[in-house]
């Protein structure tokens, strides 16, 4: 593997923050190996998809954008069930699916909308694989969302961290914690909308009385940051405006989690990334009416 290659996807993991750094990819590739079923599924997701990517001579065949929604294939597989030939074999079948997706998808928005495609292609097949695994009697489930902790930090810091940890699949407080450093380092405003969604987002459920169960959590802190740093930091001008947008954004997120995420438990399917997309798509459309955003 060429040194080129493991810097191409190295840099798709930071492309989830909007980040274009192939050393903080790096980072976040080793926080993702807190779980090393986890993490080895989605570098094996990501592998895949730039092969593709570059096999098939899309017009950019480094585009973070096919590795990063191939790489969420292979880690929503992870999280879920432990690795095999057989995982392996839905992990690949998944990621080549998710560069063809993106691909397609990703010209239809911008020339029709201008709008980013974000990980629409990860959702659309994450579905898909979720509901091949069901009839593989082969898969074993992966139990991997025991509460651990770091016991010089308070239960709530913990919780925190773990939260962060979840925008890639690993409900982890170590993960978290090399998250965030990773976001701090890049950008400290970032920092401070991924820091502010997980509050805004606690005081929702809070207000509700909302029970956060493992599961919750994982999905809360993978649409709520993602949300908040979308809207807050990438596709507006940062300034108070946009940070109280991202903040309302980021209220809207937890309440289609609380709305929708029995709907799809019931049918077998993860919630991943529906509330993010919907919501971030939603603002960015709406904006549009407005003189601007600062």
């Amino acid at each position: 593997i060429s040194k080129r290659y493991l810097t191409d996807t190295a840099r798709a993991y930071s492309a989830l923050f909007f980040l274009d750094s192939p050393a903080a990819g790096a980072l976040l590739i080793a926080g993702t190996f807190t779980y090393p079923n986890i993490g080895g599924a989605g570098l094996i997701a990501a592998l895949v998809g730039l092969l593709v990517a570059r096999t098939f001579s899309f017009s950019n065949a480094r585009n973070d954008t096919f590795v990063l929604n191939s790489l969420l294939v292979g880690l929503s597989l992870g999280a879920f069930y432990r690795l095999g030939v057989h995982l392996v074999a839905l992990i690949t079948a998944g990621a080549t699916l998710a560069v063809f997706v993106s691909a397609a998808l990703a010209d239809i928005f911008w020339s029709k909308e201008r709008l980013p495609v974000l990980v629409i292609p990860f959702l659309i097949v994450a579905a898909i694989t979720a509901l091949a695994a069901r009839h593989l009697a082969d898969l074993t489930p992966f139990v991997g969302y025991s509460e651990f902790t770091i016991s010089w930090l308070p239960y709530k810091a913990n919780e925190f961290l773990s939260l962060l940890g979840a925008t890639f699949f690993t409900v982890h407080p170590v993960a978290g914690a090399i998250v965030l450093g990773v976001i701090i380092w890049r950008s400290r405003y970032l920092a401070l909308l991924a820091i502010a969604a997980a509050l805004a987002g606690q005081l929702v459920f809070l207000a509700l009385d909302v029970n956060q169960q493992p599961l919750l959590v994982a999905w809360a802190g993978f649409n709520m940051v993602l949300t908040a740093i979308a809207l807050g930091g990438i596709y507006t001008v940062p300034g108070l405006t946009s940070f109280l947008t991202a903040m309302l954004a980021t209220a809207l997120t937890a309440l289609l989690l609380i709305a929708c995420k029995n709907l799809l438990f019931e049918h077998g399917l993860p919630l991943i990334a529906l509330p993010y997309i919907s919501v971030t798509l939603v603002f960015l459309v709406a904006l549009r009416t407005r003189i601007s955003v600062a």
